[in-house]
């Protein structure tokens, strides 16, 4: 049954993104709009708040682009990141068909038929799911690698090198145009691609970065110097002509970025970044260097009127998180960075792949390190990783 989501009213601003992610036009900026902002400090129980108006040319806003507050426990200071579309009211939940493995032929045809004579090494795992396509590999003699099946993989000996270290802060990430090509090009080649294989481009939100063959070296000297990695996987310099597009994508439903079932098992996991998006693919002078893409979700608008439920005020979900620290025994202070609204999947207790309206939840504790907190957004409930 569908399920039209309401909101409780909230006081501050509201982050908003658009259906067709980010351009290279706007560079991943995010377009703020809002009636009032809502500053509050909680400091050894005084409250105190400040209100300031701003120009809006909306209705007063359900949600908050920036919460800030400070308790004992915890502080907020982020954004909060809430998809046009629920500001309409008339957002309805989705049905879970299962997991698109698309079409393994047309993976094949476009992937690897074209380089049938250059096929080195083949190896198979067979499947031991119904419905679920054997997942085949294939190394060509050059070095490049292909996998069809259970989503698609490639990479060239030169993109694996461009793997050995990731940039580790997205608030640093370049958007720079190179001689090769725009972004925008390359996103196309990507939607083709994928258009191709036999998916849809259309459920994904696409964003890029750039890096420089000089941002890279100082990036990969970096993490040497900070024992990341050693001086030996770093053996050679790039050199001018190895600069890089990254494109990445997330499955979007409604404006709601997926997270794919396997990202919500464990902390660890369910970090979202462009690191860990289900499509990234990597471009060079000399064209494509990477390409992964797990297989999406099926997810369909029933647009069927339900019952309506309460998507509950973010106040409430900062009392949850509060109270989720005031009842451990610790030192340490809490601070959330990052507020994503997102539309998890998972699989229920009777192994059934269902999704679910949550918060995504960047904390970091006063020794920098980070944890993934999310709370079921009609009910507050936190969802808990291991």
């Amino acid at each position: 049954m569908a399920a039209i989501l309401l909101f409780g009213t909230a006081g501050c601003r509201r982050q908003r993104k658009t259906e067709e992610g980010v351009s290279s036009e706007s560079a991943q900026k995010m377009e703020l709009t809002a009636t009032s902002e809502y500053a509050v400090n909680v400091e050894e129980g005084a409250l105190e708040s400040e209100k300031i108006e701003t120009e809006s040319n909306e209705s007063q806003s359900a949600f908050p682009s920036a919460y800030k507050s400070k308790k004992k426990m915890v502080t907020f200071d982020c954004a909060l990141e809430v998809p046009n579309e629920f500001l309409n009211g008339n957002f309805s939940m989705p049905s879970v068909r299962g997991i698109n493995y698309g079409d393994p032929q047309k993976q094949y045809d476009v992937l690897v038929k074209p380089h049938e004579s250059e096929i080195a090494e083949t190896d198979k795992n067979e499947s031991l799911e119904d419905g679920k396509p054997d997942d085949m590999f294939y190394d060509l003699a050059n070095g490049d690698h292909y996998t069809t099946g259970n989503g698609v993989n490639f990479y060239t000996p030169k993109g694996i090198k461009y793997g050995r270290v990731l940039p580790h802060d997205e608030g640093i990430l370049s958007h720079n145009i190179f001689t090769f090509g725009t972004p925008d090009d390359k996103i196309n080649e990507i939607k083709k691609l994928v258009n191709d294989i036999g998916y849809s481009s259309d459920q994904y939100a696409f964003s890029w970065y750039s890096l420089s063959s000089e941002e890279r070296n100082k990036m990969e000297q970096q993490a040497v110097e900070e024992g990341r990695v050693t001086s030996e996987n770093i053996p050679d310099q790039w050199e001018q002509g190895d600069d890089t597009y990254t494109i990445y994508a997330w499955q979007n439903y409604n404006g709601l970025d997926v997270l794919p079932w396997y990202m919500t098992v464990n902390m660890r996991a369910a970090e979202m970044d462009f690191s860990t998006a289900p499509l990234t693919a990597v471009f060079d002078e000399d064209g494509l260097q990477t390409f992964q893409m797990s297989a999406p979700i099926m997810l369909e608008n029933t647009d069927k009127t339900g019952e309506a439920v309460q998507v509950l005020p973010f106040e409430k979900i900062a009392d949850a998180v509060e109270n989720r620290f005031e009842s451990m025994i610790t030192d340490q202070h809490y601070t959330v960075k990052k507020a994503k609204m997102v539309l998890r999947t998972y699989n229920d207790e009777n192994q059934k792949l269902s999704a679910e309206v949550v918060w995504h939840l960047t904390v970091t504790d006063d020794k920098g390190n980070i944890q993934i907190l999310m709370y079921d957004a009609l009910t507050g409930k936190e969802i808990f990783l291991t």
